[in-house]
């Protein structure tokens, strides 16, 4: 046999003999360790164009893996890898170009067909004395070759027990030709096969609008929702964070920790899941701050929303964060926040965009740009091209001396592709196939290098409403019900989808809400504790503050307090003392939602009907004039065509009502609205029918009985939790109770005439 024959079988031998019959999937464990070259994005199409080389040894193997810019699994390109073990051989090739390194073995992968292996002609005794002898001759298998044209990936495994003997490291060259032609489109030069890794592209994922929910319905929706998301599928946060469990890809969740986000998640059973991909550093939750519907906040009421944030926060488990959201940057930092994240006005569309972290005296702000067509980011294949090559062109020029510019992705998640399960799969699992991206925790966020300097923003005005509203909060007496009015006014700037122009006008308008529990909070405060007086009942009236037009009454005694407004002469406040404390027992819609309904039907000049879909009150309507009149031990609220009598009783509040007409209202029981803001909150509340009417409230807990002579249908949002842990069935018929806000119930009531209500405290 002669030599030549005898080497090139041999080296057949030595690099296929012995491989096992199952190995690794080929992008399994690619570390950044293992990453040799980059190369820019500088071929004529996608598929030829060669963006990273990889090696690596394993047990059994030595493995060369290269990155294309797209792999289809069409006919693509063929591939040359030029081997140099040794001193001495060739640098011509088969192919227009001549090697940077002289080879010794070449390997040559066609898009169709077998590998084929070829030595240099030069006879090297160098490489003839490094390869082991061997006895006989076969026909032997080829070298493998997998191909991944999910991933872009082509991973060439070489026997590595039996490679040439050889002092330290080799190199490798890898060119790309048409599909049997001569004409090189591109080349990774000569790299060792030891080389340090080049640079990586910082990626921040980071998504707002997380979790917006109202109600049941809004919670499954942009958790696990059918029908839904730019594309029309599945869609939701859940098939967020389990892509990125899955992939142990890093998110950044902004605004979850608004508080009615973590009470949806509870409900959920998302927060254990939360709680524990934080704390292995897989999804950050910054502390959020409302939106700034109103105008910007002054520096006493971040720091309230800080304390509460965290306090809250802390209620489900989830650690306080250094880490601080705001969507606007803040004349100084609050202790003990070590970065603010603030979002940026929208970048051009054409725009990949990309942020630096910035220290601007003792801040440090990373700005997050938006970008107006996040959907764009991910396609039916993955990431998009324009996104890949952006990412690869970051990592290219990553400098050790500068601060690499950190790449934003993700956005506004109900209006992205990154909730769509299919396709977050395969986005997750590219980038963390690619370890030339590295996607940021929060650990990385704290320690990645700042750049000095950055221009303050620029401040609006505070309209005066506004300003009163948080005058009134800042004197208001320390009291569960102050909470509460503070509960009220975080809702009012809790993160919305669709986040409307008018939704800030329409918002502003139920700000009157928070008047009136600060109101309840100044009788509890009068007739509790050392100050409390004993009287059987106290009724005053005055025009509403708001300028609406209407005028509220209130009535009380040392236990009970009801705010009706003539408006619609509906009791628009519940509260009952107990031995345990003041509870809230009614409360409008808008202390915890404002904003559900079509905005198509919105009319801000309607004051409490501005949303048709807030219920205003107990027992509103019709909107008609109101005279108002004192009655023993009560308020008598007369019309054209009903009259209302709200009498206080022993336990509560006795209503009853002479109509014209048949009738039917709707009475929003707030039972201790606070409790949902803690673990297990949902669970807690019960109803129940019992011969005296039925009853709704909190187990060991204030309870409300509803009574009436007209007929009662009971409705709550706690009517069917268990379609919660479930997908989103488009095709099952929810009960009404899906659609109400958190934490409402809404018995309906309806009479052929005259009827009458009572509400009564339990014990």
């Amino acid at each position: 046999m002669q030599r030549g024959t005898f080497l090139i079988t041999t080296i057949f031998l030595l690099l296929t003999a012995c491989a096992p019959a199952e190995f690794s999937t080929p992008a399994s464990s690619w570390r950044y360790s293992h990453l040799r070259a980059l190369d820019p994005v500088d071929a004529p199409h996608p598929a030829s164009d060669l963006i990273a080389l990889y090696t690596r040894t394993t047990t059994y193997d030595f493995q060369i893996r290269l990155d294309l810019l797209d792999l289809p699994d069409t006919a693509h390109s063929d591939i040359y890898i030029a081997l140099d073990f040794v001193p001495g051989g060739k640098t011509e090739l088969p192919i227009a170009a001549k090697s940077s390194s002289p080879w010794d073995l070449l390997l040559v992968i066609p898009s169709a067909g077998p590998p084929t292996l070829s030595e240099s002609q030069s006879r090297t005794s160098n490489l003839s004395q490094s390869l082991p002898a061997e006895e006989g001759s076969a026909i032997l298998p080829l070298p493998r070759v997998v191909r991944d044209h999910v991933l872009d990936t082509i991973v060439i495994s070489l026997n590595a027990h039996l490679l040439p003997k050889q002092s330290g490291a080799f190199f490798i060259e890898a060119y790309t030709t048409p599909p049997g032609s001569a004409v090189v489109e591109d080349t990774i030069q000569a790299v060792s096969s030891d080389a340090l890794p080049p640079g990586r592209a910082p990626l921040l994922l980071t998504f707002w609008n997380a979790l917006p929910a109202h109600t049941p319905a809004q919670a499954l929706r942009r958790w696990d929702a059918a029908h839904t998301g730019p594309l029309g599928r599945r869609h939701g946060l859940k098939h967020l964070v389990e892509a990125a469990q899955r992939h142990q890809v890093p998110i950044t969740l902004l605004d979850l920790k608004s508080p009615l986000s973590l009470s949806a998640l509870e409900l959920l059973e998302g927060t254990s899941q939360i709680k524990h991909l934080a704390a292995n550093d897989l999804v950050t939750i910054p502390d959020a701050w409302p939106m700034a519907y109103f105008g910007p906040l002054p520096t006493w009421v971040n720091q309230k929303m800080a304390s509460t944030s965290r306090e809250i926060s802390g209620g489900f488990g989830l650690r306080g964060s250094p880490l601080l959201y705001t969507h606007n940057q803040l004349p100084s930092q609050p202790a003990p926040y070590a970065l603010s994240l603030v979002l940026q006005s929208p970048t051009d569309v054409d725009e990949i965009p990309q942020t630096h972290i910035y220290r601007s005296g003792s801040q440090a702000i990373l700005p997050i740009p938006l970008r107006g067509n996040d959907a764009d980011q991910l396609t039916q294949e993955g990431l998009d091209l324009e996104i890949k090559k952006a990412l690869l062109t970051a990592a290219i020029q990553a400098d050790s001396s500068f601060p690499s510019p950190i790449t934003v992705l993700g956005g506004d998640l109900p209006h992205t592709n990154w909730g769509d399960p299919m396709i977050v799969d395969l986005a997750m699992r590219y980038i963390n196939t690619h370890p030339w991206i590295r996607p940021l925790g929060e650990l990385d966020l704290l320690t990645y290098r700042r750049i000095l300097g950055f221009e303050r923003a620029t401040h609006s005005t505070v309209s005066q409403e506004h300003e009163n509203i948080l005058a009134a909060l800042e004197m208001a007496p320390p009291s569960p019900i102050t909470e509460l009015a503070w509960d009220a006014y975080w809702a009012l700037l809790a993160p919305a989808d669709p986040a409307y122009a008018e939704l800030p006008e329409l918002r502003a308008n139920y700000l009157e809400v928070i008047d009136d529990l600060l109101t309840a909070a100044q009788w509890d405060a009068n007739t509790g504790g050392s100050a409390m007086r004993q009287f059987e009942s106290f009724t005053a009236c005055a025009p509403n503050t708001d300028s609406d037009g209407g005028t509220e009454c209130i009535l009380a005694s040392e236990k009970i307090f009801a705010l009706i407004d003539s408006q619609g002469a509906r009791l628009s406040l519940l509260f009952a003392r107990g031995e345990d404390g003041t509870h809230q027992i009614v409360g409008p819609s808008s202390q915890f939602s404002v904003g559900l309904s079509d905005p198509s039907n919105w009319d801000l000049s309607r004051g409490p009907r501005a949303d048709p879909d807030v219920i205003s009150g107990g027992l509103a309507g019709p909107w008609e004039p109101y005279e108002i009149s004192l009655i023993p031990n009560g308020l008598r609220f007369s019309s054209s065509s009903v009259q209302k009598d709200y009498l206080l009783s022993k336990d509560g509040l006795r209503v009853e009502i002479t109509a014209s007409a048949p009738m039917g209202v709707q009475i929003p029981l707030a039972v201790a609205p606070e409790m949902r803001f803690s673990l297990g909150w949902g669970e807690r509340y019960f109803s129940e029918n019992t011969p005296q009417g039925w009853v709704w409230g909190i187990e060991s807990g204030p309870r409300v009985r509803v009574q009436t002579s007209g007929v009662l249908t009971p409705q709550t949002f706690a009517d069917d939790l268990p379609a919660l842990l479930v997908p989103e069935n488009p095709n099952y018929n929810y009960p009404p109770g899906h659609f109400i806000p958190f934490p409402l119930a809404v018995p309906q009531i309806t009479a052929q005439g005259d009827f009458w209500v009572q509400l009564d405290v339990l014990p």
